[in-house]
């Protein structure tokens, strides 16, 4: 039995090709419309990309090469590791925890107040910052509609020092506004960045800025703050633990010597007296000394397993390739401002073609 199409879909397959042509012929006619809006757009793209100021990026690459210390976990990590599951703590899991760090205030402001050299002037990162973006017209600049009103307080501020508990509130102010600058916030992206590749595992922090130094200074200080931020709480338990140790082996051995010490001094005063309870001092310092001994033994001992804790925990963070001076510009391409505006053109007027054609139908 031969079986028939449908006359439904023949007729919405018909209908389909006509509104196909119309929309077509539509936009053949607006031929011009679409020339014009093509060549607009390239040429407002090709003159902004000639007017665009040279940025300058600064990257740095590093590794972490961390198992968690070595812990009670490793060997745990090392048999989930041959079963191809992850064990606690994964590598992946610390990179993230980097990858936060790194937005952080508390790693931020560590690296706006070191002070550095940029153009024969040293001062607090974040006074150059300041200074880079006032030069840039972008530091608390009143808004060209308001014609009253008093400049921002911050207009010409500095901070004078790197106490941050001791901030006052336009020294908070301040640093929350460079803080976003640089990491960015809800509204803008900021000029430094932290990723990493999931595979290779390799990190990477980038400056972009119009000011070469400022891109090479803020990639390096903001890397030696998470550095340092990290190593140090990554091993904070296993420090207080072998500063404990330490102060223990210290003390013992301080009053082993203070033993010894006197003991040679009794027996100095002592000869030539041979009665037994004459020599009862001289044989308790003895005994002292013996005891001392064992636990300065034991001591030790604990002192060596925590320091061997306290280095296998430690994470170590191994620079790859880091920035080098100078650094050249990179400006935007015109070839490829041209090509983008050529699309944005032509979509956008044949969007508006279309849409044009469907309100004059729909009002019909």
């Amino acid at each position: 039995m031969t079986e028939h199409p449908n006359n439904n879909d023949v007729i919405s397959l018909k209908d389909l090709i006509k509104t196909i042509q119309k929309y077509w012929k539509e936009i053949w006619n607006n031929k011009l419309l679409i020339i014009f809006s093509v060549l607009f757009f390239s040429l407002l793209l090709t003159v902004k990309a000639f007017r665009a100021k040279p940025m300058y990026k600064a990257n740095l690459t590093f590794m972490l090469n961390d198992d968690e210390g070595g812990g009670g976990f490793s060997g745990l990590g090392a048999i989930l590791g041959s079963f191809g599951l992850a064990g606690p703590g994964g590598e992946g899991q610390n990179l993230d925890k980097i990858l936060q760090l790194s937005k952080a205030r508390k790693i931020s402001q560590n690296a706006f107040f070191e002070k550095v050299e940029i153009g024969n002037n040293t001062d607090y990162l974040a006074n150059h910052l300041i200074t880079y973006h006032d030069t840039l017209g972008m530091w608390f600049e009143k808004p060209f509609y308001k014609f009253w009103g008093k400049e921002s307080q911050l207009k010409e501020f500095k901070f004078t020092q790197d106490s941050v508990q001791a901030f006052n509130k336009n020294e908070n102010l301040c640093l929350k506004v460079i803080h976003s600058i640089v990491t960015g916030n809800e509204k803008m992206n900021g000029i430094t960045v932290a990723e990493y590749n999931e595979d290779s595992g390799i990190m990477t922090i980038s400056t972009n800025s119009m000011h070469p130094d400022i891109s090479y200074e803020l990639t390096q200080q903001t890397f030696k703050a998470l550095q340092e931020y990290y190593v140090k709480n990554s091993i904070e338990k296993q420090k207080v633990t072998y500063d404990l140790v330490k102060f223990k082996t210290d003390s013992i051995q301080g009053a082993l010597r203070e033993n010894e010490y006197a003991l040679a001094s009794l027996k100095d005063t002592k000869k030539g007296m041979f009665q037994t309870r004459d020599r009862l001092p001289e044989m308790r310092l003895e005994g002292k000394i013996k005891i001392g001994y064992a636990a300065l033994v034991k001591a030790l001992e604990n002192l060596e397993i925590a320091d061997f804790s306290l280095k296998n925990k430690t994470p170590f963070i191994q620079v790859i390739d880091e920035p080098l001076k100078p650094i050249f510009p990179v400006k935007q391409s015109v070839f490829q401002a041209i090509i983008f505006g050529g699309i944005l053109g032509g979509m956008l007027s044949v969007a508006f073609i279309l849409l044009r054609l469907i309100y004059r139908q729909t009002m019909r």
